[in-house]
């Protein structure tokens, strides 16, 4: 989730995960994202160059689960604005349990965020769009089947 209040901007249309059916790369459960209709706009967006003919942004990224558990995985986005400056605050919503395997990276500034933190999942953590485009990585470190 990404908001923005001045301009009363949000985002709440990216969902990442892992699922029986899917696969490495493209599947049927990695929905297109649709390009901004107007500015100002606020979005989140799964960029995929590798996936040849399907290559784009994606508003889902679903990743291969096995019957042994989740395995770890790895999802790089972007936040993306019509323009730097705007101050947004990332939030995300997910099962606890999972949430203490996770973590947020700033791929640009380096900064790592525990996603387990109840404060920081319900409060969100401030992104300054230093430019239109910022780039994070969402870390499972995986979970075997209980």
């Amino acid at each position: 989730i990404a908001e923005e209040a001045t301009e009363n901007l949000r985002t709440r249309n990216s969902v990442l995960g892992q699922l029986p059916d899917s696969v490495e790369g493209y599947d049927a459960h990695d929905l297109p994202k649709m390009a901004p209709f107007a500015a100002p706009y606020l979005s989140i967006a799964f960029p995929h160059p590798d996936w040849g003919t399907r290559a784009g942004d994606y508003a889902t990224d679903y990743r291969p689960s096995h019957a042994d558990g989740l395995p770890p995985a790895r999802w790089r986005f972007e936040v993306r604005t019509d323009r730097a400056g705007y101050a947004v605050r990332l939030r995300w919503e997910g099962l606890p349990d999972l949430l203490g395997r996770m973590e947020l990276v700033d791929e640009d500034t380096g900064q790592r965020y525990p996603a387990s933190d109840p404060g920081t999942a319900r409060n969100g953590i401030p992104v300054t769009m230093t430019a239109p485009v910022r780039h994070f990585t969402w870390v499972f470190a995986g979970q075997p089947d209980p």
